[in-house]
């Protein structure tokens, strides 16, 4: 995300979970399947107006990398996404809609592509390509394997941890934490990433969408694509920060890279494992992988962050 990806430092306008900020327009911070909801305008553009706010009070950049993927589904109708790569240009604000404009670059047999760009009152945001695809079973097959962690069952939510170590996160950041109410987190070692410095520069949750989401190719692929935004900009800060929701060690988010393994399922928990390969000149790169509970490799995500 453009916004810091931990917190920002400047004080942020107050916003309840859901209230309508103009006629055409609402933020929430309590359901996924809005966020993710296009309207189509015509001539292949489309409006996000539900908004999605991130800890410091700008749009969470989950939600731009689901809607570019959306928005490219909504133009592709025999092909899937199997890569995207975005660049953020410019933070957007909650005060105005989203709108995606989408260029039919090619329009192949087994493949297609997409350009999009994210503009918010005639300011561009964000450009991106999607790479969709009709599949195929032909050629080698093989995948990292699923790191061996504990099952989600085993461990305490986000919300939970925060609660029960109120003395140790200030209770500032437990408030901009805990307004995400759309995705379960379930952090591996908490005492790795939320209260102490890590000794790698590695994170793993488990994630999971609130609410049930459609079944539908849709919002499978725009779900997983918000989820990859999560602490992806912030494990290349694990080794030097107190804790990833720490303002001294914010970051900008400056590309976001993911490729689509298979189509993904949402019914369960999903491991997100996160890992930091570089961190030099001001940048951190972050890596993740997604597994569901069988060991599928769902996804792999890279994206590259400016370290504040």
């Amino acid at each position: 995300m453009l916004a810091r990806q931990c917190l920002e430092i400047a004080p942020i306008t107050r916003l309840p979970n859901s209230v309508e900020v103009n006629p055409s327009l609402s933020i929430n911070s309590q359901a996924l399947q809005p966020v993710l909801h296009l309207d189509a305008l015509g001539n292949d553009r489309f409006a996000a107006n539900t908004l999605s706010p991130n800890m410091g009070g700008a749009i969470f950049g989950g939600q731009y990398l689901a809607n570019v993927v959306g928005a490219a589904m909504l133009t592709a109708d025999a092909h899937h996404p199997h890569m995207m790569q975005a660049f953020f240009l410019r933070a957007g604000d909650l005060q105005s809609p989203l709108e995606y404009s989408v260029q039919r670059v090619r329009e192949g047999r087994r493949f297609a592509h997409r350009r999009v760009e994210v503009h918010q009152q005639e300011r561009l945001l964000m450009t991106a390509d999607v790479s969709l695809y009709t599949g195929g079973n032909a050629g080698h097959h093989h995948q990292r394997t699923m790191p061996v962690l504990p099952p989600p069952e085993q461990l305490d939510t986000l919300e939970v941890l925060l609660k029960r170590h109120r003395t140790e996160i200030s209770a500032d950041i437990r408030e901009r934490v805990l307004r995400k109410q759309a995705v379960l987190v379930k952090p591996v070692d908490p005492t790795a990433s939320i209260f102490h410095k890590a000794k790698q520069a590695q994170l793993a949750i488990w994630l999971k969408t609130a609410q049930t989401m459609p079944a539908t190719r849709y919002y499978r692929y725009c779900a997983l694509t918000y989820l990859a935004d999560y602490w992806l900009g912030a494990v290349s800060t694990a080794l030097y920060a107190d804790s990833i929701f720490s303002p001294a060690h914010a970051v900008l988010s400056l590309n976001h890279s993911l490729w689509f393994h298979t189509e993904p399922m949402l019914d369960d928990w999903l491991l997100y494992a996160l890992d930091s390969p570089n961190a030099g000149r001001g940048l951190g790169l972050g890596h993740g992988a997604f597994y569901d509970r069988r060991g599928t490799l769902l996804a792999t995500a890279m994206q590259e962050a400016l370290q504040l």
